[in-house]
């Protein structure tokens, strides 16, 4: 039957947000990115004057990528983070941050 063999292959198939999201693939969520997605979803309460989107607070998303920021090569002297002031995760960096 072709819509069993269809629906099988469906389920073989990864698990992407599909085409038109460049087949963007479903993250596993571990303890450490289950707490800097919490952290991200509470960024209005660290800036009480910055104004952000409400977001569903339900759950976490089920797909997105995580990247890293690279700076440009004049921004040298002007705003570059030394490496003791790097951090790897986000929840370091609030963390290491006096101001909030």
């Amino acid at each position: 039957d072709k819509a069993r063999d269809a629906k099988e292959a469906r389920k073989l198939a990864p698990d992407t947000a599909g085409k038109g999201w460049f087949d963007l693939p479903a993250q596993e969520i571990t303890p450490e990115l289950k707490r800097d997605l919490r952290l991200l979803k509470l960024r209005g309460t660290w800036d009480p004057k910055r104004f952000y989107k409400s977001n569903d607070t339900s759950k976490f998303p089920k797909y997105f990528q995580i990247g890293t920021v690279v700076e440009d090569a004049s921004e040298f002297y002007s705003s570059r983070l030394t490496r003791k002031e790097r951090k790897q995760t986000i929840t370091d960096e609030v963390m290491s941050n006096e101001g909030i």
